[in-house]
């Protein structure tokens, strides 16, 4: 269907991590303190870290992607990723939380990163909301790191939506 998969694991690559450091962007305040609310959520397990945030940005950046759906946003940490990346490309986000505290908490970390004209924030489960943004379709990429019993929703619902040659990125999804 014209759609590329690549499946990487940071966990255990300490070599790779230190150079994406370097050669990378760095993660702005912003950033770091939508990854501080997470930890003081005990949620800090969920999020992205750096280096995957890193080549998150990078793929959204290379595809020149302008319509990007995520699914799930906890702190808006990866949203944030996500939003350096649409900033140059003048895009726009839609993300999915189910959780208002979590909600709250991402709209506090766009404020701060000043990008908050280029997200709209859903609140509720996306099994359910996905379909009130469909009218914005075709999405140039999708990033899937929500309620992991749903993937197979989310997947279908993005290969309807999708553009053709359109990016999906799913975490956790290797083992």
């Amino acid at each position: 269907m014209g759609r590329s998969r690549v499946y990487i694991n940071f966990q255990h690559h300490e070599n790779l991590n230190l150079y994406l450091n370097q050669l990378c962007i760095k993660e702005t305040d912003a950033m770091a303190w939508a990854k501080s609310q997470s930890s003081k959520l005990h949620k800090d397990h969920m999020s992205l870290n750096q280096y995957e945030g890193q080549l998150l940005y990078f793929f959204i950046e290379s595809f020149s992607c302008k319509k990007v759906v995520e699914i799930g946003t906890l702190t808006g940490y990866s949203a944030l990723w996500i939003l350096k990346a649409l900033q140059k490309n003048k895009g726009h986000l839609w993300t999915f939380e189910k959780n208002n505290q979590y909600a709250s908490i991402a709209r506090e970390s766009f404020k701060r990163a000043e990008c908050s004209e280029l997200v709209d924030i859903i609140i509720g489960d996306a099994t359910d909301k996905l379909n009130n943004i469909q009218h914005f379709a075709p999405f140039d990429a999708v990033f899937i790191d929500g309620n992991k019993g749903s993937y197979l929703h989310y997947l279908r619902w993005s290969e309807i939506h999708l553009k053709t040659k359109g990016l999906l990125i799913a975490d956790n999804t290797l083992l």
